[in-house]
This record gives structure tokens, sequence and C-alpha cells, in this order.
């Protein structure tokens, strides 16, 4: 009876190490002393030695993150210009031979230069995460100041922190919570819809109750908040393609950031609606109205000549239908996740709204503005394109190629619909109690 209470005792007493040694590492902690523990898998780049009296940003990432992929050559800069002060370490949970690999197979993926760590589940589970890009923030003191998604890793915050000053961020882990009203009262709410300033450390997750729908956006631009707005307007999601927003005002423009790269934590908005399920169809047109209200704007759709891409028949020499009997898609161009780079990108036997489609994004993608197609054309098609000039971004190479099959594409004023955002009253300071 002793020996098993003995073994019982060992066993907790294992567990309770094995618990301590996995602790969450939260906000305000120091961890200056774990740097042996934590960072014992760092490549060999540099010596753990060596992080002793800098900062320290590590920035989690996944195979499967094209977000994280895109961030590579930023990091790399960063890392450069503020090597002194400054380390940045890149941590991810799969193996180091299978990171090798990606970075070998596609072919179009930027290889960072700063140090990594591979394969090492510990950091994980010492710092959880439910998304990547996932950030922390550690100061020179082995503090760990800040944890915040990738889109917070800026030069101006780096910068700021390196100065030991508080940089506005939003804080990764939040504090969920329905809506900004009293816990104990909200089961009595009927019908709200509320604009705040966004709360770095709080996610409002709805309130859920059965006949009632809601509509949130957390910690949005006031762009975000119009284009979500406007959501099914034109068609789905028509306004957050480029160049379908006219602003008409110093004021809001004065609430967007001027850098899109750079998040300034005082214009960001948070939009909570609350209405019975039977008013279901009025969500977004409330959200509209509510906005206009709070910002003095007033929006509308409109159409309007504004600078676009459009795509012509440019001759007689029209070589679009298909005499293909099978089909094939190989048309794309080249970006950080492609893993085989045809010389040659291909529709054929495909419908011609589909090679529209596709087109149309990379024209839009290329040039950051609308993209209208203006053949109208119907039936199934074959088209091709070689790799280089897609991957080139280059519209007089694509033009080229696209006149072997009588088309073009031109830059013109055209009209389509626009949604016009016209200021209504005077400006909001962006410092003022809302």
């Amino acid at each position: 009876m002793i020996l098993r209470i003995f073994f019982t005792i060992l066993i907790f007493l294992s567990l309770q190490r094995v618990r301590s040694n996995t602790q969450e590492l939260k906000i305000g902690t120091n961890i200056k002393n774990e740097y042996p523990a934590l960072f014992k898998n760092l490549d060999n780049k540099i010596p753990i030695s060596s992080l002793g009296n800098k900062y320290i940003i590590l920035d989690f990432w996944s195979h499967i993150c094209i977000t994280c992929f895109q961030s590579f050559p930023k990091l790399d800069s960063l890392q450069e210009e503020f090597k002194e002060q400054l380390q940045l370490i890149l941590v991810n949970n799969e193996s180091v031979e299978s990171t090798k690999d990606l970075f070998t197979r596609k072919k179009k993926l930027h290889k960072p230069q700063i140090p990594m760590i591979s394969g090492d589940p510990y950091l994980s589970q010492r710092l959880p995460h439910y998304n990547v890009p996932y950030t922390v923030w550690i100061d020179k003191s082995g503090t760990i100041k800040y944890t915040t998604t990738g889109s917070w890793l800026t030069r101006a915050n780096v910068r700021i922190f390196l100065k030991d000053e508080p940089i506005k961020v939003v804080n990764y882990h939040k504090t969920s919570i329905p809506s900004l009203f009293d816990s104990l009262t909200d089961h009595s709410l009927e019908q709200f819809s509320y604009i705040s300033k966004c709360i770095t450390d709080v996610a409002e997750t709805g309130i859920s109750r059965e006949g009632f729908t809601e509509l949130q956006v957390n910690c949005a631009s006031l762009l975000q908040l119009y284009q979500q707005a406007y959501k099914h307007s034109v068609a789905e999601n028509y306004f957050r393609r480029p160049g379908r927003i006219i602003i008409e005002s110093k004021k809001i423009t004065a609430l967007i950031s001027k850098d899109k790269h750079e998040t300034d934590i005082n214009k960001l908005f948070t939009y909570h609606q609350f209405i019975p399920a039977g008013q279901a169809t009025g969500l977004y047109e409330n959200m509209q109205k509510d906005l206009d209200r709070y910002f003095g704007v007033h929006s509308i759709v409109e159409l309007r000549k504004v600078p676009s891409y459009i795509l012509i028949r440019a001759n007689d020499n029209y070589k679009l239908k298909t005499t293909s009997t099978q089909q094939v898609r190989t048309f794309g161009w080249s970006d950080e996740k492609t893993e085989k780079i045809d010389s040659l990108r291909t529709y054929a036997n495909i419908p011609y709204r589909e090679f529209s489609t596709s087109f149309g994004n990379y024209i839009e993608m290329c040039t950051g503005l609308p993209f209208v197609d203006a053949v109208n054309y119907t039936g199934n098609i074959d088209i091709s394109f070689t790799g280089a000039t897609l991957d080139s971004k280059n519209i007089p190479l694509v033009n080229k190629e696209l006149l072997q099959y009588g088309l073009a594409v031109i830059q013109m004023d055209w009209p389509i619909e626009v949604l016009v955002l016209r200021s209504i009253s005077p400006e909001i300071s962006l410092n003022q109690e809302r």
C-alpha cells in the first residue's frame, strides 16, 4: 500500500514537471533564462549566445501559409536594417527536411536568410496560437511585450519597439465577449447596432440567440467596413476589387492609412448589428446607413467612367473557337506557391467565361485597375501564352500574344459601377471620443 502511494506521488510529480515545462508563456513573462531551452534547435546561422542583449521577434509560419511566403523578403529587409539591435527568427512545426524540400520545390519562393527553427513543437507549445503568421515581440531584457498577427510587423512598429516605447497593436490573444453590452443583461436586447474604436485586447464573438441575426466586423478600416456593407451589391465582393471605390473627401482620406503595409490602430473600428431574424433582409442596408451617419458620409453606387483595362476584338484574325477534344487548364502566372513552371500556359476546350474571369484577375493584379471584357464571346476556346510573358506581368508583351487571337487589352476610361464616398458633415477628429 505504501509502495503504491509512493509511485502515485512520483507519477503526479512527473506530470507536474511536464506541465511546468510546457507552461504557456504570456505577455509580461521574462524568458531570458529559458533561451537555451527555447532556442535549442536554432539553425547554425547564429549562436544562441548572440541573442543576449538583442530584441527578438519570433515569426511563426507554416508550409501552407501564402501570406507567410509573401512576407519573407520583408523579414530579410527588416533584419538587415535593424541588425545591430534586433534578431528576427522564423519558427515552423514542419521538419527540417521537409522545410528544405519546400524551398527546393517552390521555384519562385524567396528563401529567407534569417535564422529558422523547424520541426520543434516545444516553442509552439509554450507560445500557442491557432493561425499564422503569429509574431512574438521580446525586448532586450527577455520580456514578452506583444503577441500579434504578422500584419503588425512593420518598419514603423519595429522602430518604436526598439526605442522601448509602446506600440499600438491588436493583441493576438484577446478576451472573447459577446458584445460591448453587459453580459448580465444582453439576454434582454432586442435590436441594436453600434460602432466602436478597435479594442486591442477584446474580440466580439456575438450574442448568437435563436430568432435573431447579427453582423460583426472586428477592428477594420473604413474601406473594409464599406466593402462589407456593400458586399452583396452589384456582385459578390465586387467592391473588394481594384479601382471600384472613389473617395471624394479629404476627411475620409484622413481616416485611411496612407501605406497599405502600415496599420494605424486609431483608424480601425468595430461594427456590430443585432436584429430580429425577420428583418434580416435589411442587414447590409442598415450597416450602410449606420456607417454613413457615423462617418458623415454619403455612400452611393454610381456609373462612372474610370481608368480601366478593356479586352477588345483587335482585328478580324479571330482565332478562339476550340479545336481540341480534351480540356486543358494550365493558364496562370507563377508565384510563391508555384512548384511546376510551365513554359506554355494554356486553356483548351474551356468556356470563354472561365478564361475571361482568370485573365481579368490577372490584369487587375498587374495594374491595380478594373478589368472589363468587351469581347462578349460565347462558347469554348483554345488560347495559350508563354510562361515568360505571363510571369513578366508586362502588358505590352501580353498584348503581342493576344493579337494572335485577334484580341487586345487597352487602357481607357470606361463606365463601370463604383462606390462613391462623399463627405456630408464636419471632419471627425481621430482623437475625439466617439
